[in-house]
C-alpha cells in the first residue's frame, strides 16, 4: 500500500491496525474469518476478537458478511483491502509464528 493510500485509509487506533490487517488478509487469502483467527494470532479472548471484527465492519461496512453456513465472515464482492496491500507475502509474514 502506498503512502498516499495509507493517508486515505479510515482513521483507526494504532493498536487496532494490526488486527484489521489480519482480518483483511485472512478474509482475502482464506476466504473465511472467525474470531478464532484473531485469538490464535494475538492471544485475545474470543469476545475481544469479535468486538474487533465488528469494529472493522463499522469502518469498512461493505467488506465482510457473516455466513451462518460456514459460521464465519467472508469477503463480499465489493471487498477491497483498506489496511494492507493484500499481497501473499504480507499474509505469510503476519501469519509467521
Amino acid at each position: 500500500m502506498s503512502e498516499n493510500e495509507l493517508l486515505q485509509a479510515p482513521a483507526v487506533k494504532y493498536n487496532n491496525l494490526q488486527s484489521y490487517r489480519l482480518i483483511e488478509l485472512v478474509a482475502q487469502w482464506e476466504g473465511r474469518l472467525t474470531a478464532n483467527h484473531l485469538s490464535d494470532v494475538f492471544g485475545d479472548s474470543r469476545s475481544t476478537a469479535s468486538q474487533l471484527i465488528q469494529s472493522y465492519i463499522e469502518q469498512c461496512p461493505d467488506s465482510l458478511i457473516y455466513n451462518p453456513a460456514i459460521k464465519g465472515y467472508e469477503p463480499t464482492e465489493e471487498f477491497i483491502p483498506s489496511f494492507c496491500s493484500g499481497t501473499l507475502d504480507e499474509y505469510m509474514q503476519l501469519m509467521r509464528p
